[in-house]
């Protein structure tokens, strides 16, 4: 490409130098000046159906990944808050509802508001609404945004954060994350793969202009990055020390003895004491956060394989390998091999 500009300082300036447009079209004003352009052009915003090829997350994607981390947390009641009046919140309420009943369980969707509020009344309804759910329970917000709406509807009502509400955002805005009463989990979408996957599209686009497009294109990586919001909780204080020593221990724990050596417990009275309030073992919860990390170095970092299993806590990259390929389904080369391409990564 010749050039690339950045904003659209007026609605009606069509006269851009460019080969293609990358859009957020968040109105139907800015659809028509993108139109009259006639330009190869991608949507990256879910707004509303703009009639152009759309790069998007896949709400089914996110509705997936966000049971899969809050059951993982020991929470096996659901619920999902998001905001009126956009299309994205309502396709993640429906993906999620749908995955949750289809596990068995309900999922308890917190009702719009049918007039406008002030923060404070909003904050002051969501908090009736926190205290009528059962607890605990595990909640997914449309936005990160709205996640720390929440929480601070939580801390208004009176309800302990995970103990007894597990609060998980979705696009992980870390300044947003970090700077909530309680330090917020979020998924992460993937949002810079997906402009380096739209910037693809953009390519494909102009070297076949006649090529039918799909009309929805998703950007299927999703990964949770863990916070104290739906950290594991327990009252055992030998099962919380250890709980603390898998969050915070960077290279992880390359064995349960590891930890237990730390512990003034011996290894069969740990073990039952940690499935008992886990619910797992402690070899299983260790394995599930050394996966969790290989995922996000191998989607994220250029690091070499043998460098990220012993960042996850394996002593030798076979051993990291047959575990990873065992639980994932496929190889850590191959898991890696089908991310977007970040130069520079």
């Amino acid at each position: 490409m010749s050039q690339i500009s950045f904003g659209m300082p007026h609605y009606r300036q069509t006269s851009i130098q460019a080969d293609a447009v990358l859009a957020r079209i968040v109105d139907r004003k800015l659809l028509n000046t993108v139109k009259k352009m006639n330009l190869p052009t991608v949507d990256v915003c879910e707004a509303f159906d703009s009639g152009v090829p759309k790069l998007v997350s896949d709400p089914q994607v996110i509705a997936q990944t966000a049971l899969e981390h809050l059951g993982g947390c020991g929470f096996s009641s659901f619920a999902f808050c998001g905001v009126p009046g956009e299309n994205y919140s309502h396709w993640r309420r429906d993906a999620f509802e749908q995955q949750v009943t289809a596990a068995g369980y309900p999922c308890h969707i917190c009702p719009e508001s049918s007039q406008k509020l002030s923060y404070k009344q909003e904050l002051r309804r969501l908090a009736r609404w926190l205290k009528k759910l059962p607890k605990p329970i595990g909640i997914l917000t449309c936005n990160d945004w709205r996640g720390q709406h929440v929480l601070a509807a939580c801390e208004l009502a009176g309800l302990s954060v995970p103990e007894e509400v597990g609060i998980l955002g979705v696009d992980n805005d870390t300044i947003v994350c970090v700077t909530c009463p309680v330090d917020m989990s979020s998924i992460d979408i993937g949002t810079v793969q997906m402009g380096y996957q739209a910037m693809q599209m953009i390519a494909q686009m102009i070297q076949k202009p006649k090529a039918k497009q799909p009309a929805v294109t998703y950007g299927h990586q999703c990964q949770v990055i863990n916070r104290q919001s739906t950290d594991l909780v327990t009252d055992d204080p030998m099962v919380r020390c250890a709980l603390e020593m898998m969050r915070q221990t960077d290279p992880l724990p390359t064995t349960v003895q590891t930890i237990i050596d730390q512990l003034p417990i011996s290894r069969r009275p740990f073990e039952i004491r940690f499935e008992k309030a886990i619910g797992r073992s402690p070899h299983a919860e260790l394995t599930r956060r050394r996966i969790a990390l290989a995922k996000s170095l191998l989607s994220n970092s250029s690091l070499a394989i043998e460098a990220i299993g012993i960042r996850c806590g394996y002593r030798y990259a076979h051993h990291f390998s047959a575990t990873f390929t065992r639980k994932v389904g496929v190889t850590p080369s191959a898991f890696r091999s089908r991310q977007p391409t970040v130069p520079g990564k």
